[in-house]
């Protein structure tokens, strides 16, 4: 995006028209000219808006910049807790970041930077640290969001939609980074898991006293260190067996599928009111009033959230270009 040069008081530089290409924007200037005549334009012309596709240079670097490390350690928590597929097809080829993953890791990164600017090491508490442990044989890492000085291992989740409760691998990755953190020398009491719900809306919390009150949703459990060290052991035996050309294919739970429905549809409803596992027993319920609405199933983390879906032959073969 190039500004015009700074002009004197007196005279102002007028935008004449907008070029794109090749993802940029650049402003075409006309020559400054004097109050007088300014007056005379500003009637005969009105100001145009464009969106255009190219964000500025310092989203592009951050999106590219990858200060991620999981330092010495084979895996990490968070890795032992993603599909074995994904760590076999990261020997494969390169990760490909998209829309969903660089604004998932733009907004985390954000949060993160703040609430560790605001931690109190002088008081006992830990942020963003990342502690190192052998277990079974393999040296493993896990970097703790917050620890409090009362021994409370917390993650934070950033997260679209409303938690009910808090999703399992959320609670294991919390216990196993207490359990690494105790091998260190941390006393650990209990866990917690901060979900930053980014899609929270003030005026629907004011019209529905059912909808979350807060953006804020914490959920605290009991450390349990038998359970912690279970989860260890079984995820480092499959990540070990996939890094070595042997992994396991996702579970229909690790690729997030959502079945294939006939929603009963209101005309000009945003909702259904029952969503059919087949076009049959729609057709048995749907009333005068209703139509019948087509939803085919989907794999979200395929789809949107996998870095190597591009590659990975059970998504390839599902969507039908799989080459052998």
């Amino acid at each position: 995006l190039s500004y015009p040069a700074r002009t004197s008081h007196t005279s102002h530089p007028i935008r004449h028209d907008i070029e794109t290409g090749n993802g940029s924007m650049k402003l075409l200037i006309m020559t400054p000219i004097k109050d007088g005549e300014m007056m005379k334009i500003k009637k005969k012309t009105e100001m145009r808006f464009h969106k255009v596709k190219s964000l500025p240079d310092p989203f592009l670097r951050a999106f590219a910049k990858d200060e991620y490390s999981k330092g010495a350690s084979r895996f990490s928590a968070t890795q032992l807790l993603s599909p074995p597929q994904q760590t076999y097809l990261a020997t494969q080829g390169e990760g490909i970041q998209n829309n969903a993953l660089n604004f998932a890791s733009l907004m985390g990164t954000a949060v993160h930077k703040v609430l560790e600017d605001n931690v109190r090491e002088d008081e006992g508490e830990i942020a963003e640290k990342r502690f190192f442990a052998t277990i079974d044989d393999v040296v493993v890492s896990g970097q703790v969001d917050f620890i409090s000085a009362e021994g409370v291992v917390t993650d934070y989740k950033n997260t679209a939609g409303v938690q009910e409760e808090p999703k399992q691998d959320h609670v294991d990755q919390a216990q196993m980074n207490g359990y690494l953190a105790s091998l260190n020398g941390v006393e650990v009491n209990m866990c917690s898991v901060v979900y930053i719900q980014r899609d929270w809306k003030e005026g629907q919390a004011k019209l529905n006293p059912a909808y979350p009150q807060s953006p804020f949703t914490v959920f605290a459990f009991d450390y349990d260190e038998e359970a912690a060290k279970r989860r260890f052991t079984d995820t480092i035996r499959e990540h070990v067996a996939a890094e070595e050309g042997n992994p396991r294919e996702c579970t229909k739970e690790e690729r997030w599928s959502q079945p294939e429905v006939w929603a009963l549809m209101k005309k000009g409803g945003k909702r259904s009111s029952k969503n059919c596992l087949s076009l049959a027993e729609a057709e048995s319920l749907v009333k005068k009033d209703q139509f019948i609405q087509h939803r085919p199933g989907a794999t979200v983390r395929c789809n949107s959230w996998c870095p190597h879906s591009y590659h990975c032959p059970t998504h390839q073969k599902a969507i039908g270009s799989f080459e052998p």
